[in-house]
């Protein structure tokens, strides 16, 4: 699918307007983390550009700070001791693994496994995966940096106090950006090629 296209999924499924959605993903490319090209030439979009805008999105609620907050954020590395019971292997979660591979593991993987709820707190700098299995959850990830620097430490510090803010993702809504990336690869067309002629190009 077109980057276009990935817009349009990640405004329907997470319910945000496409035009604050495609400011992210202009900072975002401004700054080489997501490939930029226009028409025939622009690049397929990525599990990987799925997993930084979701983590952007649920980072800031300002497009501005979009960049600054996946390169705060893309680094938290699942840590033993605030985690607990079962991943599923689809994740690649272990100790050590990044919130930005766990999430790219999910978009890129052809086969689901568990139900992923994905929170990330903005004032604490941390974020953390529930699967769930059986209206259960079987298992919890926590997501933290685990050597911060002096001016980090220093910011945090700062922006730790006041309204908490954090914000969630559920299955529903991630399957949703998860299933085209599955078909495509399942099937060896676009999403674009799949979809009725009716729905393509729609809010663009």
């Amino acid at each position: 699918m077109k980057s276009a296209t990935l817009i349009d999924l990640l405004a329907e499924a997470y319910k945000i307007e496409r035009k604050t959605i495609a400011l992210y993903d202009r900072h975002l490319k401004e700054a080489g983390y997501i490939p930029k090209g226009r028409g025939r030439h622009a690049p397929a979009a990525r599990p990987e550009d799925a997993a930084l805008l979701t983590l952007a999105l649920l980072a800031t609620d300002k497009p501005a700070k979009a960049v600054q907050r996946v390169e705060r954020f893309r680094g938290l590395q699942c840590v033993a001791d605030r985690s607990s019971g079962a991943f599923p292997d689809a994740y690649n979660i272990q100790e050590g693994t990044t919130i930005e591979d766990a999430l790219t593991a999910f978009f890129a993987s052809d086969i689901y496994d568990g139900s992923p709820y994905v929170e990330v707190h903005e004032n604490a700098r941390t974020a953390r995966i529930e699967f769930f299995g059986q209206g259960e959850i079987i298992g919890k990830a926590f997501f933290r940096t685990v050597d911060k620097t002096e001016a980090q430490l220093e910011q945090d510090r700062r922006e730790l106090l006041g309204i908490r803010q954090m914000r969630g993702l559920a299955s529903s809504e991630l399957l949703r950006v998860h299933v085209p990336f599955y078909l495509e690869r399942r099937e060896g067309v676009s999403w674009e090629e799949m979809l009725p002629a009716s729905e393509q190009g729609e809010g663009r």
